[in-house]
C-alpha cells in the first residue's frame, strides 16, 4: 500500500485562458504585446503559452492550455 502511494500518476491541467483587463503599458506607445505562460515547477518541462496578442492592454485570448504534470499524492 505504501509504495502504492508513493508511484507518481501522470494527470492533464488544463487552463481556460479569457481575457485580461488594463495590463499596464510596457511597449513606447502606449500598448502591450501580452501573453500568458504556464510551466511546471520543478523546471523539468519548458511550459506552455498562448499566442502573443500585439498592441493590447485588454487582450481577448480565448484559448485552452493543457500540460502533463506527474504527482505524488493527489
Amino acid at each position: 500500500e505504501e509504495e502504492a502511494a508513493n508511484q507518481a500518476q501522470s494527470i492533464n491541467v488544463r487552463a481556460y485562458i479569457y481575457q485580461c483587463r488594463d495590463l499596464p503599458a510596457s511597449d513606447e506607445n502606449g500598448t502591450s504585446d501580452p501573453y500568458i505562460r504556464i510551466w511546471d515547477m520543478s523546471g523539468k518541462k519548458n511550459g506552455v503559452r498562448t499566442q502573443t496578442i500585439e498592441d493590447n492592454c485588454n487582450p481577448q485570448f480565448y484559448q485552452t492550455l493543457e500540460m502533463e504534470y506527474e504527482v505524488r499524492d493527489i
